[in-house]
């Protein structure tokens, strides 16, 4: 009898899969354009508006893409793509995003935004140096 639960229980577990990683896959998308402030004050919160566009409607919003090393930022969209085959282009509207930032030093930070992805992966940026008094 244990050796039938045991089947059954191990016939349960590998049927189960997560399946939202074969239907999903996460990307990152370019930002279009950014409203940036001129200057930033330690330890003062300051606002950035984010616009990007979704290359098709399987395109789903997934929060900011932010990647701090020092005082540099590299920031993009992070989106889900759905692996559907009836997707349509939707590179029509451009969405806004809000993001905040917070120095906790004085000093340069660099912002790298992602204005394109290439086929290979490669980015590139516009940078932002601003200055934190």
């Amino acid at each position: 009898m244990n050796k039938y639960i045991i089947i059954a229980i191990f016939f349960v577990l590998t049927a189960c899969s997560v399946g939202d990683d074969e239907k999903n896959q996460f990307v990152v998308l370019p930002i279009t354009s950014v409203d940036i402030p001129t200057s930033f004050k330690k330890d003062s919160i300051s606002n950035f508006v984010l616009r990007y566009k979704r290359p098709t409607d399987c395109h789903i919003f997934n929060g900011v893409y932010y990647e701090a090393v020092g005082n540099e930022r590299h920031v993009g969209i992070n989106a889900v793509r759905l692996l559907e085959n009836n997707c349509q282009p939707e590179n029509l509207t451009e969405f806004e995003v809000p993001l905040q930032f917070k120095p906790l030093e004085t000093g340069v930070y660099v912002f790298k935004f992602i204005t394109s992805i290439d086929a290979t992966g490669t980015q590139t940026y516009q940078t932002n140096s601003i200055l934190v008094e």
